[in-house]
């Protein structure tokens, strides 16, 4: 222990504690005599914890987004906010039960833009707002795709329009988990016909929409056709 303070008075405020540290006090009472002896220490106080960073975008879909920031080591969870564009503020969207460092959430809409901090949290309080990161979750993808082979020398696929989108990308797969390739990009259609076949093969095709003639929407399930 070091000497912080001389005070005349019953109770003493510090204020050069700092975030992520934690303290314990002893007082001793003087008098024309001298020093007396040191009370017992105090509980050890632990300060809220330091400011979490950020670090990266793990993932997105058209429904939600997975990020990660760096962890802090008093933390014994983190507190997660999102930009209200309603409010323009940030509102609690949630809460990590443990001292993970990641967070998603699959609730939001489609082609739209998300700011997001999170704030560190121990039994000595809640730290400030981290930094804001920001991701935009994709378009959304195609409905109702559908494949079926044509006289054995094609496979059809078509799928529903989407609002917006200025042109569709058609991937193909010999395996439902592929991997799948582009092998066509169709500008308006939404049906498409497949003749580069090897007969007996089992085809299996995705589809997603282009979006402002750059920007590709989440992909969709697949539709299988046998040739």
């Amino acid at each position: 222990h070091v000497l912080i303070s001389n005070s005349k008075n019953l109770e003493f405020t510090d204020p050069t504690l700092e975030e992520g540290k934690s303290y314990s006090y002893k007082v001793s009472g003087v008098s024309t005599k001298g020093e007396g002896p040191f009370s017992t220490e105090t509980n050890r106080l632990l300060t809220a914890p330091l400011t979490p960073s950020f670090n990266s975008i793990l993932n997105m879909s058209s429904k939600g987004i997975w990020f990660k920031w760096d962890k802090v080591d008093t933390a014994t969870h983190y507190v997660i906010y999102y930009l209200d564009s309603k409010t323009g503020s940030y509102s609690k969207i949630g809460t990590t039960t443990s001292p993970w460092t990641h967070f998603s959430i699959w609730t939001l809409n489609p082609d739209t833009a998300y700011f997001f901090k999170v704030t560190a949290v121990n039994s000595g309080g809640e730290s400030e707002l981290s930094n804001s990161i920001s991701g935009r979750t994709l378009p959304p993808p195609p409905t109702g795709v559908k494949a079926k082979t044509f006289n054995n020398i094609a496979s059809i696929i078509e799928w529903n329009l989407l609002k917006d989108a200025t042109s569709y990308n058609i991937y193909r797969a010999q395996s439902s988990s592929g991997p799948y390739e582009i092998i066509e990009q169709k500008w308006g259609w939404t049906i498409y016909a497949d003749t580069n076949l090897e007969k007996g093969t089992v085809y299996y095709y995705k589809i997603s929409a282009v979006f402002r003639n750059t920007v590709e929407g989440e992909i969709s399930t697949f539709a299988t056709a046998r040739n």
